[in-house]
């Protein structure tokens, strides 16, 4: 049977996001003969190979014959047949679930994968490589003017010049960088990997050790580096720690007095006391006590440097002397160390990491380019000028009435043309209406870039042959839960009478192998608690059972626990004391009157709620297979054979 359950639904959707590259089948073929039809409708060869060769994979627990697999996939195709004639893919949670889908599943072809393929790479390069820098900053805001701007890019110039013909870099840095490291001589220390912007850390890794870089420019304004050393990296330590804070404004004696309390910790450890303990007891750093004073796995520059130097000095299970920082004084205690994790293993953080990272856009801007010269995408400036015309003539309010009149080709992507109105409602769908006239201005290129990404995606099913059989899998698959639940998964779990029917008429089939002991197990407190627990198990139908114990019984403490089920030899500690005998009762514990109220069942169960589990799953196979057998018999099915036996078995 093929089945698409929710967990299996998530399993696919993992499996398909995951793709690093597209199979060469991409482009959809020009000839795709009709396989089979059902009720008319035709299912393409392209459609059944992909699913044949997807299950039959070297991953699949079970591969089937063509023959057996053909049988298969019409069955699965006669209930998607069934659930379209009963309108569950008009609803409208169908087309949202499946809506929601397709744009996950479209991602990974939104994006130049080789591109974003080469970014992981390269950002693991740099997490074995730790790179010692300084800088010197001259700061920006988004906001700054262009004079601004242009100011700082000459003032960064002019001290560029300075440091290369000599003068002394941290000297400059700390006369002239607007950086808080300016006053350590733009010292940054060792960086590596996602430990700055990615433009600071492409032309850190870019540039040779005793050289400058060219000016480059972040978030923050614009930079000059220095690159002092690089080295393999280091890896990250695993430390626990006393500290005794001291205060910013501490006096001398108030400072040597934290010392004295870190040192003696020193001494007791060196002696055979417990570190953790001790830094439970004398700590200031609160959370790391509650632990034995251990820390997170830290890399370079993540902590004070003196703090880190003792730390990487240290071998495993050593402790430092006594360091000081600018939080206090501190005792370590290194716990372990390990190196960069392989490339296969840190693959999956460095994909979360850079989602996050300024180069996150750049697969998508690079397949940008490439369609842009694919579609042969034109821009109409003519076009532009006169919206933005028009628009200083205007009030916004006014010019958003107009957008519906204002219909010349503002951008043509292959055979579809995005009008002048079109931009302005692109525009106004961005949620805010004010100072339209500045956003048509600088927005045009952001336009033209989604423009060229809708056109894609729209075109998704038509261009990729392998995107278009994955959306009519999830198309089908949703389907197929759907009216599968409805007649047979749901029916069987609800129908009492019909599962009860189903065992009376083959009750032949649940036999024991061995006696089982049907009924409940009766822990109390004492022998009145048992007594009133039996009486309300005689009285009361079970599903209201436990409710009744708890309000009668446990309504204060619990004083009593029942369990109610169908033990054989072996299940069950208690059962196996007092009924089957094979061992000695342990009734240690506040609830040591312990008991069993029911009865042994010798080879057979009496009623099908002895056996639920096993006539369900039995009553939906039947249930499955007679549902079947009348689809056969609603819907035509024609096969046609020679197209099966040219299907490509890979």
């Amino acid at each position: 049977m093929i089945m698409i359950t929710t967990s299996i639904r998530s399993y696919l959707l993992a499996l398909s996001l995951g793709l690093t590259a597209f199979s060469s089948n991409m482009v959809a073929k020009s000839v795709d003969p009709v396989v089979l039809k059902i009720n008319g409708k035709s299912v393409h060869k392209s459609e059944f190979e992909y699913i044949y060769n997807k299950n039959n994979s070297n991953y699949a627990i079970e591969k089937k014959s063509l023959e057996d697999y053909l049988e298969l996939f019409v069955n699965y195709k006669l209930k998607v047949v069934e659930a379209e004639s009963l309108g569950l893919d008009t609803t409208k949670a169908f087309k949202d679930e499946l809506r929601g889908y397709r744009t996950q599943l479209a991602q990974p072809y939104l994006v130049d994968r080789s591109v974003d393929e080469q970014l992981i790479k390269e950002a693991y390069e740099r997490l074995t490589e730790s790179v010692s820098v300084r800088h010197i900053l001259v700061k920006l805001s988004p906001e700054s003017t262009d004079k601004e701007r242009k100011a700082a890019y000459s003032k960064i110039s002019s001290l560029r010049d300075e440091v290369i013909k000599g003068a002394d870099f941290s000297e400059v840095a700390k006369k002239s960088s607007d950086c808080p490291s300016s006053s350590k001589g733009g010292d940054l220390g060792f960086i590596s990997g996602f430990m700055t912007v990615y433009p600071f850390e492409s032309a850190a890794y870019n540039t040779p050790v005793g050289e400058i870089s060219s000016i480059v420019e972040t978030k923050f304004g614009y930079h000059i580096i220095q690159v002092d050393d690089r080295r393999a990296d280091v890896g990250e330590l695993l430390v626990a720690h006393i500290m005794k804070e001291v205060p910013r404004k501490a006096t001398p004696e108030q400072i040597e007095a934290s010392k004295r309390v870190v040192e003696d910790c020193l001494e007791r450890v060196s002696k055979g006391e417990d570190f953790a303990s001790l830094a439970k007891e004398f700590s200031d750093d609160k959370y790391s006590a509650s632990k034995g004073g251990e820390l997170s796995w830290f890399g370079v520059n993540r902590l004070p440097k003196p703090f880190e130097e003792a730390a990487y000095a240290l071998e495993v299970g050593g402790l430092s002397s006594v360091v000081r920082t600018d939080y206090g004084w501190h005792l370590i205690k290194l716990i372990d160390k390990r190196s960069v994790s392989s490339f296969e293993d840190k693959r999956a953080e460095i994909i979360r990491k850079l989602a996050n990272d300024e180069r996150a856009s750049k697969g998508k801007m690079a397949l940008i380019d490439r369609l842009r010269k694919e579609y042969n995408v034109t821009k109409y400036q003519q076009s532009l000028d006169e919206v933005l015309n028009v628009a200083s003539q205007m009030s916004d309010s006014s010019l958003i009435a107009a957008a519906p009149s204002m219909t010349k080709p503002l951008i043509t992507i292959k055979e579809s043309s995005y009008s002048q109105g079109d931009y302005i409602n692109y525009i106004v769908s961005k949620g805010n209406n004010t100072n339209i006239k500045e956003q048509l201005k600088s927005k045009i290129g952001e336009y033209e870039n989604d423009m060229i990404i809708k056109y894609e995606d729209q075109h998704l099913e038509s261009k990729y042959s392998e995107f278009n059989n994955l959306m009519q899998e999830y198309r089908d698959g949703i389907l197929l839960f759907e009216v599968s639940n409805a007649q047979v998964w749901d029916k069987a779990s609800k129908d009492t009478a019909g599962l009860n029917r189903f065992f009376q008429e083959n009750r032949a089939k649940y036999t024991f192998d061995t006696p089982r002991f049907k009924g409940y197990i009766l822990q109390c407190k004492d022998q009145e608690t048992a007594q009133r627990v039996r009486t309300i198990i005689a009285t009361t139908p079970i599903d209201s059972l436990n409710s009744r114990i708890k309000s009668e019984i446990n309504n204060e403490s619990v004083v009593a626990r029942v369990t109610k089920g169908l033990y054989s030899k072996g299940d069950n500690k208690i059962v196996d004391a007092l009924h089957f005998n094979v061992s000695k009762l342990d009734a240690s514990g506040e609830l040591t009157d312990i008991s069993l109220l029911g009865k042994e069942l010798v080879d057979a169960p009496e009623e099908y709620t002895d056996v639920k589990g096993l006539v369900t799953a039995d009553y939906q196979n039947w249930l499955e297979k007679q549902w079947v057998e009348s689809l056969r018999n609603k819907y035509k099915v024609k096969v046609n054979k020679k197209v099966v036996k040219s299907i490509n078995q890979e």
